[in-house]
């Protein structure tokens, strides 16, 4: 089945912040006691001192020498004495407002091993830290620099664990880069910083926000699970939500794929049966109950959904194919019932394949309109008019649907070749196309001109993009792809043969 829901994973905030009240960090409390006391000497006070002056220049390049000064000095002063847990602490101020926010890591985490009541006192100069990393990775993201966002992302992550957005911004950049594996596990530490941290320390308006993060984290995370195949881990976060969310209806159709996905196909069922008696769900719900009715063999209700996702966006390419995939499915069960029926029930039946054909025929007429080489929905095509040939009692009706399996079968048989596995990949300003091209009747190195267009929910085109694909020997196979730049909301594509 092909589904064209879609993965939603931009980031969550897009501009740069600043520093909030502390939730902690775990570890030693001020209460804390023993290790080594700081001391002071003449290097830690130089370093104190250039560290002072630092703050009060306006100069960038004054204020960067300042804190150069103050690392020297540091520097001096560990040599001198590694053990004093001040020197240190000074160096980590020093590394962090270089830039060196690996380097303020360290030197935190050895003065505080050294004196653990530091653990505490460090949490502001360590959030500090985190929000010039967090912006210089914000920065690197707006001009368009992924590998720099993520490594200053990664560096934030690794001062301070108090705050959970750079782990929620990680979560995002990993996925867009397809590393789902460090996606998931920067979404899970950021579901983990979200539940576990003290929100009553929080501002109103800050804790609102860490809810709505907490939301957009258990979607994406969900979703991530679900493509990496972690079943059981996406049901269970699933069930945790429509618990305490009951009326979400978009967890609730997660919550039934998990199920299906896990042969929990009575479960999944109770569920999709409920959610198709509301009149709330989007195209992107509907098509997800269409693909987990199909997989759970009840064609008939998958048949119910794709035509309720098609009632919202008549534009979608992949919601006509799979309608038209359970529709000729349907009919095959319909068809065995009706062999083995009599009298009425028979006649009932009959009047039910004559309809599941007929609706079949038609959403192939609409595959082909937007997947004009599609050889599969021929043949579904051809077995319809075939079914309703044999069913129609009137012999100039029967003759027609003849002739259209006739018409059917030739063009399957002429076709000179066949596109398949098209997939669609998202993101904000593009779609990337891809599939799979297979030679039957051309030339091998004959080019192929295709045109690929993307539309909106409404119909407008929103991108459009060319492909020549050389074509390889007879009855072999090639991949292709492209990339279409796209300006509105994806809703459906279609391509054409451009000669």
């Amino acid at each position: 089945m092909n589904r064209f829901t879609g993965l939603i994973l931009a980031l969550v905030v897009g501009a740069s912040v600043g520093a909030c009240a502390s939730t902690g960090t775990g570890g030693a409390s001020a209460g804390d006691v023993g290790g080594i006391k700081p001391s002071e000497n003449r290097y830690t006070r130089d370093a104190n001192r250039a560290i002072g002056m630092a703050m009060l220049r306006q100069d960038e390049e004054e204020k960067r020498e300042q804190y150069r000064i103050a690392l020297e000095n540091a520097l001096l002063a560990i040599q001198e004495n590694e053990s004093n847990p001040r020197a240190w602490y000074l160096a980590g101020q020093a590394y962090a407002n270089l830039g060196d926010i690996a380097g303020a890591d360290s030197a935190f985490t050895r003065a505080e091993t050294l004196y653990p009541p530091y653990v505490e006192e460090l949490i502001p100069e360590r959030e500090t830290a985190w929000v010039m990393a967090y912006n210089e990775a914000v920065t690197a993201w707006q001009a368009n620099d992924l590998a720099g966002a993520i490594r200053h992302m990664e560096a934030a992550d690794r001062i301070y664990r108090g705050r959970p957005e750079a782990r929620i911004q990680l979560g995002a950049l990993y996925a867009q880069v397809d590393e789902v594996p460090k996606a998931i596990s920067a979404y899970r530490g950021a579901l983990e910083i979200l539940r576990t941290a003290p929100r009553a320390q929080l501002d109103p308006e800050l804790q609102a926000e860490w809810e709505q993060n907490e939301e957009v984290v258990i979607a994406n995370l969900g979703q991530l699970l679900m493509m990496e195949g972690e079943y059981a881990e996406a049901e269970a976060l699933y069930r945790e939500v429509v618990a305490n969310r009951p009326d979400d209806v978009r967890a609730r159709v997660s919550l039934a794929d998990a199920l299906s996905r896990q042969d929990k196909t009575d479960e999944a069922n109770e569920v999709y049966i409920e959610l198709l008696g509301r009149g709330d769900l989007s195209f992107n719900d509907y098509i997800m109950i269409g693909v987990g009715m199909f997989q759970a063999g009840d064609y008939d209700r998958a048949v119910e959904s794709f035509q309720k996702a098609i009632q919202q966006n008549p534009h979608s390419r992949d919601a006509y194919f799979n309608l038209a995939q359970s529709l000729y499915l349907q009919a095959n069960k319909l068809d065995e019932s009706y062999k083995a029926a009599q009298g009425a029930e028979q006649t009932a039946l009959r009047e039910r394949l004559v309809t599941a054909y007929g609706e079949l025929a038609a959403a192939g007429d609409k595959v082909l309109e937007m997947d004009p080489f599609n050889r599969d929905i021929i043949a579904f095509q051809a077995r319809a008019f075939q079914m309703l040939s044999e069913l129609e009692s009137n012999a100039n009706a029967r003759n027609e649907y003849l002739t259209k399996v006739q018409s059917a079968v030739r063009r399957h048989g002429e076709m000179p070749f066949e596109l398949m596995d098209v997939g669609l990949t998202t993101t904000q300003s593009e779609v990337r196309v891809q599939g799979q091209f297979v030679n039957l009747k051309l030339q091998s190195g004959e080019a192929v001109r295709l045109r690929f267009t993307v539309v909106s929910p409404t119909g407008s085109t929103i991108g459009s993009s060319e492909v020549t694909i050389s074509a390889p020997a007879v009855d072999a196979s090639t991949r292709f792809q492209t990339t279409i730049p796209i300006n509105g909301e994806l809703g459906g594509w279609r391509y054409e043969r451009v000669q």
